[in-house]
């Protein structure tokens, strides 16, 4: 690739590569229209010739466009395309390039060419996807009429948490801490004096529409349908956070999944592909189940995540607070994955300063650049003369009401844990 770059204009000249020379010779197989060879590509540019200003990719017989919709990010500044004597039958292939601002742009040659009725039907359906576009296959384009003035919009910087009052701050995070504490200890059988008999939890993951044969994580199939004939790869799957028992959690139209949940509660599952949600019978504890175990296996970041309580949600019979944040997966299979989360609990109060979880919701979806880019920064150490006190993570909240650290006691359990790598409850060891 570097003989077909031109430094001087920062173009990369990638025309008929599978009939390259220089390859052939080495015995390399380069087809583009194969996912494993674009997403090589694209990559070699990331990590060379990110400022790279014109791609000519024609005579690659690419049929589809899917594999090329990280091209924005990995060359945020290009203005030339060349994608002329392809395959591309339809327009709308180029909507996987939408937000690529290109100035030039070159499709002759490809059967989408012919499906319009005249020119003008053409360069607009062209327009309608890249609005700057100068030149089309060669040709200066008419000056684009707009009548709407583009006025510049920033969106207001993310705030941290948010709590209604300090004592129910207090009352959130001591929770949290004590949740995380046991959650992370290796065995979760804590956990049930967290949660209401009649608790009710849901987990969500992102499924792929232009993929609808897998998860857009990757994760490996169920490998089990009970009750119906539908192929197992038409349901996206975490294997890793769910696993198969004789609890029936999940409904699909006339068909029947057994999954096994954490909690002893009455288990939900949902996935954004149509399916909805159905209660299943009440679950015994499982260490293993929901999401994976967080010693050994998982990271997660305490701070910065986001806590944010509403001041309408909390009534002296019910509170809602939702946390957000991420964690990492450090299983061997996983390769240090980083994933994002979002957990709404619903509690209700048990004693002087318990809660119980009635509700609990997690969606989880993969960390965006920004947010792996941020995971896990050690901040600056809080020095204090002030002892941390060893609380006990036998039960939760509700069995121990009389566990409290100071603001500036959390702080310090929090960056000992972020500074040493172990969790909450070794830290408070």
């Amino acid at each position: 690739m570097s003989k077909r770059y031109d430094s001087a204009n920062q173009a990369l000249n990638m025309k008929n590569i599978h009939a390259d020379p220089d390859l052939i010779a080495q015995n390399i197989d380069i087809v583009l229209n194969r996912r494993n060879c674009m997403l090589a590509v694209l990559q070699i540019i990331s990590d060379n010739i990110p400022e790279l200003l014109s791609l000519n990719l024609s005579d690659n017989k690419l049929y589809r466009l899917y594999d090329m919709s990280d091209l924005q990010e990995k060359a945020p500044n290009l203005k030339i395309l060349n994608l002329s004597c392809n395959q591309l039958k339809t327009e709308y292939e180029l909507d996987k390039l939408k937000g690529l601002k290109l100035e030039e742009l070159w499709l002759d040659g490809n059967p989408m060419c012919d499906s319009f009725q005249d020119r003008s039907a053409y360069i607009s359906a062209i327009r309608e996807r890249f609005p700057k576009l100068l030149r089309l296959d060669g040709h200066e384009l008419p000056a684009p009429i707009s009548f709407d003035v583009e006025t510049p919009t920033t969106l207001p910087p993310c705030k941290g948490s948010y709590f209604a009052s300090e004592g129910l701050k207090m009352l959130i995070v001591r929770f949290l801490q004590q949740y995380y504490a046991i959650y992370d200890s290796g065995d979760r059988q804590g956990l049930l004096d967290a949660y209401h008999e009649g608790a009710c939890c849901s987990l969500s993951i992102p499924f792929s529409t232009n993929h609808p044969y897998r998860s857009v994580w990757g994760f490996h199939r169920l490998s089990c349908l009970v009750g119906g004939s539908l192929p197992c790869s038409t349901l996206p799957c975490a294997s890793k956070y769910l696993k198969l028992s004789i609890h029936s959690a999940f409904v699909g139209p006339g068909q029947r999944v057994k999954l096994d949940f954490f909690a002893s509660a009455s288990a939900f599952l949902s996935v954004t592909s149509g399916y909805k949600l159905s209660r299943g019978p009440i679950s015994h504890c499982h260490a293993g189940s929901f999401l994976p175990p967080s010693s050994g296996q998982v990271q997660r970041q305490p701070v910065p995540s986001v806590v944010n309580a509403a001041p309408f949600s909390f009534q002296n019979t019910l509170l809602c607070f939702t946390l957000s944040g991420i964690f990492k997966e450090v299983d061997s299979r996983s390769r240090d994955t980083v994933r994002a989360f979002t957990r709404i609990f619903i509690a209700v109060p048990v004693g002087h300063s318990g809660l119980s979880i009635v509700n609990d919701q997690i969606f989880i979806r993969k960390a965006n650049n920004t947010e792996i880019r941020k995971a896990f920064v050690m901040p600056a150490p809080t020095p204090s003369s002030s002892p941390v006190p060893t609380p006990s993570t036998e039960s939760m909240p509700s069995s121990c009401p009389g566990l409290t650290l100071t603001v500036e006691q959390q702080e310090m359990l929090q960056n000992f844990s972020l500074q040493s790598g172990m969790n909450l409850e070794w830290s408070q060891k």
